[in-house]
This record gives C-alpha cells, sequence and structure tokens, in this order.
C-alpha cells in the first residue's frame, strides 16, 4: 500500500463530492456527525474522487482542534462519544488516551450490531480478510486505545478502510508506548445528506507534550469504499462493479 500523504488539501478543500467515479457533482452538504464540528457543513469544498488510494491528508496534516479543545484536554485521559442521531448514525468519537488506555482485552461479541448502513455480503474472491465480508463493525477510537465496544463507536465500515486506518491508528499506539505523553485523538464519521453509509472518515490526533510543536500530529481522510465494489450510500446495499 503506497504512502497515505501523497496529496495535499489546502484548508478550503475539504468534503463535498465524494462519488466513487465520474464527474463531480452538485450534492446536499457533508454532516460531519456534530454540530460545530471540523468541518461547516455550508463551507466545504471536494476531495479527490475515490480512486483506490485508501486516503488523503486534509489540511497540511494539521487537526483542526481549537485551543480552547486542546486546553479543555486537562491532565487526564477519557473518552467522549456522540449520541446516535435520528437515523441512528454514530457521530464524532474523541478521545484523551495513554500508554494506561490501551486495551489488549478480549473483544465481546458483537453480532448483535447493526450500524447505520448495515447490508452485509460477502464477496471472498475479492476480499481476503474476514471470510470475504465487505463490512466490518469500524470502532471510531479504535478498540486497543481504549475505544468503547458500543454502537455509538462503531460504523459501518469496509474492510479496506478498517484495515487501511491501523496506518495511523499504529502511530498513535507507537507514540503512547515510548512517551509519557498523551496523544488528543478524535474521529468523525462523514455523511451526505440522510445517508446511512458514511462516504469517510477524517481522523485528527495531536500529541499534547507540547502542543505547539507536537512529536505526533496528524489530520487525514479515509475513504469508506472497497475496490470492486460499489455502494448506495443511502442504503448500505452493495455490489460488484463488475455487474453494472
Amino acid at each position: 500500500m503506497r504512502s497515505a500523504g501523497r496529496r495535499l488539501l489546502k484548508p478550503a478543500a475539504v468534503l463535498a463530492a465524494l462519488l466513487l467515479g465520474g464527474l463531480l457533482a452538485l450534492v446536499p452538504p457533508l454532516v460531519t456527525g456534530e454540530p460545530g464540528g471540523p468541518w461547516r457543513t455550508d463551507d466545504v469544498s471536494s476531495v479527490p474522487d475515490y480512486s483506490g488510494e485508501p486516503c488523503v491528508v486534509i489540511n497540511d496534516n494539521v487537526p483542526f482542534f481549537t485551543e480552547e479543545e486542546i486546553r479543555k484536554a486537562g491532565t487526564g485521559t477519557w473518552f467522549s462519544y456522540s449520541e446516535l442521531d435520528d437515523l441512528d448514525r454514530a457521530g464524532a468519537a474523541t478521545a484523551c488516551v495513554d500508554e494506561d488506555t490501551v486495551n489488549t482485552s478480549e473483544r465481546e461479541e458483537l453480532t448483535q450490531l447493526h450500524p447505520s448502513g448495515w447490508e452485509q455480503n460477502a464477496y471472498p474472491d475479492l476480499i481476503e480478510d474476514n471470510h470475504g465480508y465487505v463490512f466490518h463493525r469500524g470502532h471510531l477510537i479504535m478498540r486497543y486505545l481504549g475505544g468503547s465496544d458500543e454502537i455509538e463507536n462503531l460504523i459501518t465500515m469496509t474492510s479496506a478502510c478498517n484495515l487501511a486506518m491501523e496506518e495511523h491508528e499504529q502511530k498513535i499506539l507507537r507514540y503512547v508506548y515510548r512517551s509519557d505523553s498523551r496523544v488528543l485523538y478524535r474521529v468523525t464519521p462523514v455523511y451526505r445528506g440522510d445517508e446511512k453509509m458514511a462516504r469517510g472518515v477524517l481522523l485528527e490526533a495531536v500529541s499534547l507534550d507540547s502542543p505547539q510543536a507536537p512529536d505526533l500530529r496528524f489530520c487525514v481522510y479515509y475513504y469508506n469504499a472497497q475496490p470492486g465494489i460499489l455502494f448506495d450510500y443511502m442504503t448500505g446495499e452493495n455490489r460488484r462493479s463488475s455487474d453494472e
């Protein structure tokens, strides 16, 4: 897999037309999971169409945390999850993590939980992991970082997206293991209008050792897509792209 940082987006060029192919189109505003989140839904532009690369760098890799948010992070560790909205969609999840929050216990059974847009199908000839199933119950805050197994921390996430996100999640894990510092981390699912399946997720992180010159910092957008599969993001239904 190639590096996630090949394409840089300027601050004004953030999230509007996330079609899987073809020309950009006029679309409803994106909903970022919580009012006053990292993007104003009335002031968004576009990111490149999904072309097989798992993610793009946003805002020159600088997270959108305000000085007030960093100040309010305090001195301890904590987790905060948005309530499900009227469409039962998970919103932004934020955490302040360190080595003590790392969770290596056995995961609870999650098969009874169905995030919005859960329309599971298997494509074993296209997807190697998870018995070929296209969807994972994707944690917003990674479970190993201490993230909850509750529905407020889960979205319908493609296998490709969930596995690709580990690149940046592992950066946080490695950092908290080798330092005494905490990391402020926010994951925001991005929906278009009333669609039940997120188009992607924004990952933001900054180490709190020295927020003005942090050792760890990133701001990246991961596409909730899967090579060879087309999705109806309104419902989560999916099919092979070769079936067109």
